[in-house]
């Protein structure tokens, strides 16, 4: 997922080989039931990677959309009017719509801290520090981290 969700220059065919390698290890055990979306993953994540110009499939992933539904779970029980739902569905638009303007975004980044380092502009989920931690020992992790060119 590392190199699937990253909007970094892939090696190709080295990405394919961890995939078949992957894919062949996992079905070689009798009692592992290979999901279809496992199945897409490994078995044809390389070829859509390869197709739009050997990078990663960052820009098509579905995590902004199901991160609104947070919002929008919010702004429809708490701040919307529920008259009926044309207009309940209007003044969520519309905070959704408020809530993408790049002044509001960087006014609610500066007041993002995290609980990992405590410095401010991120949280813990985005912190380099954390992630130098979590994944500074692992040799797997580290060559995933290869298949990404620096381009």
């Amino acid at each position: 997922m590392i190199i699937i969700n990253s909007d970094r220059k892939v090696k190709v065919d080295a990405f394919k080989e961890f995939c078949r390698a992957t894919y062949l290890h996992v079905t070689s055990i009798h009692w592992i039931e290979l999901t279809p979306s496992s199945h897409a993953v490994l078995g044809h994540s390389a070829e859509l990677i390869e197709e739009i110009g050997n990078r990663g499939l960052h820009n098509f992933t579905e995590s902004g959309l199901e991160a609104n539904n947070k919002f929008l779970r919010q702004y429809r029980i708490n701040k919307a009017r529920k008259t009926n739902q044309y207009d309940n569905l209007s003044d969520c638009i519309n905070r959704l719509w408020d809530k993408s303007d790049p002044i509001i975004l960087m006014k609610n980044m500066e007041r993002l801290s995290c609980k990992h380092c405590k410095k401010a502009g991120h949280t813990i989920l985005s912190c380099d520090e954390l992630k130098a931690v979590m994944y500074g020992c692992n040799s797997e992790y580290e060559y995933l981290i290869s298949i990404l060119t620096d381009e």
